[in-house]
């Protein structure tokens, strides 16, 4: 419920997420991932609301930790990726200000923005809430992976970002049915054999994961 509220507050206040992996290997489909409707929302301000959503999602970290990408630091940004523009806003990253921390983030989501616009056609065109998504999704699991034209094929998003750039040049029905494909892809993986799993990361962030998958349904929008 709580993913629910947030949806419908992204106009104002975040609400902390905590994620739990999922351990359970029970069937799944994508009819069981629809959670009810929630009410739209008006177009809103997109790169100032992923700064919202992601400021809240990630939490901020002055020290640095260990996770999946090593060290990492503030809202979750990988010591070792950082690059030197961004670098030049933290004064010892051994110990980092939410100041800096905020405005490596602006320029984190200036950067995946302008790429997924080069990448998408009509970028502009897509729902603001689908927007949303997408940018919280690219800071995630990296930009590059999500527009499926990272050299580590093995982290890529093909499909699914096949299925979001032809939607993103539909209309009506069509662009309704692709955004689902493409929320369907955000939560299950297909086999050779038509065996559905669940999805590396719906096992490491579940809610996360249906949160993103909800948004680019067009629930929010």
């Amino acid at each position: 419920m709580r993913y629910l509220i947030l949806v419908v507050l992204l106009l104002g206040a975040c609400t902390k997420v905590n994620e739990t992996p999922v351990t359970s290997q029970a069937p799944v489909t994508s009819q069981s991932l629809v959670t009810p409707e929630v009410p739209k929302t008006p177009d809103m301000n997109v790169p100032q609301k992923a700064f919202e959503l992601l400021v809240d999602l990630e939490g901020m970290e002055a020290i640095p930790y260990q996770d999946g990408n090593g060290r990492s630091v503030g809202y979750g940004f990988a010591i070792a990726h950082l690059t030197p523009d961004e670098l030049e806003l933290i004064e010892n990253v051994e110990n980092v200000t939410e100041e800096e921390s905020q405005a490596v983030l602006k320029i984190k989501i200036k950067k995946i923005i302008k790429k997924m616009d080069g990448e998408i056609d009509q970028w502009d065109s897509i729902e603001s809430s689908r927007r949303l998504a997408l940018i919280s999704m690219a800071f995630q699991l990296g930009v590059e992976n999500v527009l499926a034209i990272s050299p580590n094929k093995g982290k890529n998003w093909p499909r699914f970002i096949g299925y979001v750039k032809e939607a993103s040049m539909s209309k009506g029905m069509k662009r309704e049915s692709l955004f689902k494909k493409a929320a369907d892809e955000m939560i299950l993986n297909v086999n050779s054999k038509g065996r559905k799993f669940k999805t590396f990361w719906y096992n490491s962030t579940p809610k996360r994961a249906i949160l993103m998958n909800q948004l680019l349904r067009g629930r929010g929008i």
